[in-house]
């Protein structure tokens, strides 16, 4: 639990009762088939942010890579462990939610247990727990809808504004079919015009069987939270909040989009409304009656400031903010930065939201953002977006430290992959490949990803992979043409360390893709802010990457991205590393060519850690801190890892040699190679040609390298 301080008008204990769902079972024992948890678990990890939203995300998350591996004949993790999670999930949900059990039998449809009690305030949906059994011998779904006259409404499942790319993921009226002798779950929401309380006609249908119910609710008069924030100088600043309600449920405000986010480990089947919202230094928003968790942050550079607060109807909670910086990285020459955003409401749109993503950017202290052009194939018309500005910095959205800038994600699937281009003076043509990237089925498969990231770089700009080094990356990082790779595990960019190629490390969202901001890269300027500057510093290597602590590091007083030289004998380096975060760290350790040289694991758990230490070196390499809340140094999909970029160490006669990680490379390109022939798409023999000039001459490079090894 994070202890945080908060300051606010009324102050007390949050206590929540809710009503357990209660589940009476058959005296016999029969075997049902397994319950679909999606069609409970999606609703609440998508449209209905809430208490238990964390636990959710990692219980949908696994159902789903279960259910994807079953698809394509992969060997599926652990059912046990699946249902695990899931079960826990629904146990969550069932003591914190209105919940209803409905069972179906042959010929007819009943409650088992207590009918809950909706509490909402006018005109916002409230969601309804429907649990389902069905006791019958056939398949069949459960329908929902209203009986008699009543102001009560049930949403539907096509309500206009609602964007979703999966069905499942909508609040519903109606199951999905239910097997026989299984359990599943609909997630209906209902909604009352008018302060009072009563009782509303309910029906549910499945086939010929009907069932009426009288469904208590209260909509109570909604009070008014009033929020405002203020920065360490007392001045009124953009902040990310969230609000946790007395019905569970996160406060989204009215207007708030649903944007394709990823689930733990990548998968993102469908749009989510995230848990919190962005505020421009204060506002006021009807709420349920209550008692009310506030969580205020902005980045990684300011405390995370919780508190309790209590709102009564008709009233308005007057709550004030004061955030507390950990410690000034721009004072110190260190400017955080988003590598890739595509900022949009939907996958694909041509509406510009530029001015949100800016509030957004100040909310998390993102000093600067990357909004990268692509194509796409939508339907019959090739989607160029966004696009909204021309390449460069998009003054009208730049405001102080805060610099917007547009760049480009040249994509191809499969042949090639995705790079990201920052600092272009124009796009590079035809910013897509193949299909869908670059039009119909059918699309050529060219011009390479080669030639794209030449033209890219005679233009000025700094390039890298956009997720991870694929393996036509390998052509790209054998013919020094990255000067960054982007969204590598620890465990990689180690790997590629070692195979010799020195390349700075970085990191993006791909927001809307993850939370705006949730990994971050800092670049060390030192000088003069500017959008240029922190390029150069990003190819020089001056950076380390984040989901949370901030991280210093000098070898000999030396930042990353430097080169230290030592003659023969090797020689005696002074190691120095700092992290400070606004969670507590688990440790703090520095690596030389991957290797753990030094730790600090404290007895207990702290927000600064610091290692001194003083190292003797015999062999060429790199040295790089890292440091993390836990056991994971992830620095993407996971909150609390950090890594910087290398120092360089040379060793007269004595060079990093690792030649098993660069046969694994070319074996991966020349595999990869054929993959190209076999599945690319090409309009002549000439292109296919030029492709297969770019794999060999990536081959030819790192032969060289091995051998010079």
């Amino acid at each position: 639990m994070r202890v945080c301080r908060f300051f606010t008008v009324t102050l007390f204990s949050l206590c929540l009762f809710f009503s357990p769902l209660v589940v009476v079972s058959d005296d016999s024992k029969e075997a049902v088939s397994r319950p679909d948890y999606q069609s409970l678990l999606l609703p609440f990890a998508t449209e209905l942010p809430n208490r238990y939203s964390a636990d959710i995300f990692d219980a949908v998350s696994a159902e789903l890579f279960y259910q994807r591996a079953l698809e394509r004949g992969q060997e599926p993790p652990p059912l046990d462990d699946v249902d695990e999670k899931c079960e826990n999930a629904v146990q969550l949900l069932r003591h914190s939610q209105p919940c209803l059990s409905i069972r179906i039998h042959d010929d007819s449809i009943s409650v088992t247990g207590a009918i809950p009690v909706l509490r909402m305030i006018p005109n916002q949906w409230a969601p309804l727990v429907v649990e389902i059994e069905n006791k019958s011998d056939a398949d069949t779904a459960l329908g929902i809808e209203m009986a008699g006259e009543s102001l009560m409404e049930l949403q539907a499942a096509d309500d206009p504004g609602r964007i979703t790319n999966d069905p499942r993921a909508i609040l519903r009226k109606e199951s999905q079919p239910i097997q026989a002798k299984g359990q599943a779950w609909v997630v209906p929401a209902f909604r009352y015009p008018n302060p009072g309380a009563g009782k509303a006609g309910v029906r549910f249908v499945a086939g010929s069987r009907e069932l009426e119910i009288l469904m208590p609710f209260e909509a109570q008069t909604p009070a008014q939270l009033s929020l405002g924030i203020y920065d360490e100088n007392g001045q009124p600043t953009a902040a990310r909040v969230t609000i946790l309600q007395s019905n569970g449920l996160n406060l989204i405000p009215e207007g708030s989009e649903l944007r394709p986010h990823v689930f733990p480990g990548g998968y993102h089947p469908c749009f989510h409304l995230e848990p919190f919202f962005h505020v421009d230094g204060s506002g006021t928003w009807p709420v349920l009656p209550g008692p009310l968790q506030i969580t205020v942050e902005k980045g990684f550079e300011y405390e995370i400031e919780c508190g309790i607060t209590s709102a009564f109807p008709g009233q308005v909670s007057e709550n004030l903010v004061q955030l507390r910086r950990i410690t000034d990285m721009p004072g110190q020459g260190w400017y955080s930065g988003d590598t890739h955003i595509h900022w949009a409401r939907e996958w694909m749109t041509e509406e510009d939201d530029s001015r949100q993503m800016a509030l957004d950017q100040r909310a998390a202290d993102l000093h600067v953002v990357n909004v990268l052009t692509l194509s796409q194939q939508a339907g019959d018309r090739l989607v160029i977006s966004p696009n909204h500005h021309p390449m460069g910095i998009v003054e009208e959205y730049t405001q102080g430290n805060y610099i917007m800038a547009m760049g480009e994600e040249y994509r191809n699937n499969p042949v090639y992959g995705h790079m990201n281009f920052l600092g272009l003076k124009e796009l590079v043509p035809p910013i897509g490949t193949g299909y869908p990237c670059g039009g119909p089925e059918g699309t050529a498969d060219y011009p390479h990803n080669l030639w794209a990231v030449r033209q890219a770089r005679e233009q000025g700009a700094i390039t890298m992979p956009s997720h991870g080094v694929g393996n036509y990356d390998l052509v790209l990082l054998a013919m020094d043409e990255y000067d960054s790779l982007d969204q590598l595990s620890p465990n990689g960019y180690i790997n590629i360390l070692n195979a010799g190629f020195r390349r700075t490390l970085t990191i993006g969202t791909d927001a809307n893709a993850r939370s705006l901001g949730t990994s971050r890269t800092y670049a060390y300027i030192g000088e003069e802010y500017t959008y240029k500057n922190w390029l150069d510093a990003i190819r020089s290597g001056q950076t380390f990457v984040t989901s949370g602590p901030l991280l210093f590091f000098e070898v000999d007083g030396q930042h990353p991205g430097s080169g230290i030289q030592l003659g023969p004998e090797g020689g005696q380096v002074d190691l120095k590393a700092e992290a400070i975060c606004r969670l507590p760290l688990e440790r703090l350790e520095i690596i030389w060519n991957g290797e753990v040289v030094a730790s600090e694991i404290p007895p207990s758990k702290s927000k600064r850690l610091v290692i001194e230490k003083a190292v003797h070196l015999e062999q060429s390499g790199w040295l790089a801190a890292r440091a993390s809340i836990d056991d994971s140094f992830q620095w993407i999909d996971h909150e609390g890892g950090a890594h910087t970029s290398p120092v360089y160490v040379d060793i007269e006669g004595h060079p990093l040699r690792s030649p098993e990680r660069l046969q694994d490379f070319l074996r991966r390109i020349r595999t990869h190679k054929q993959f190209a022939m076999d599945k690319g798409v090409f309009e002549d023999e000439q292109q296919r040609d030029d492709v297969v000039k770019s794999f060999d001459q990536a081959i030819t490079r790192i032969e060289q390298k091995a051998q010079s090894n």
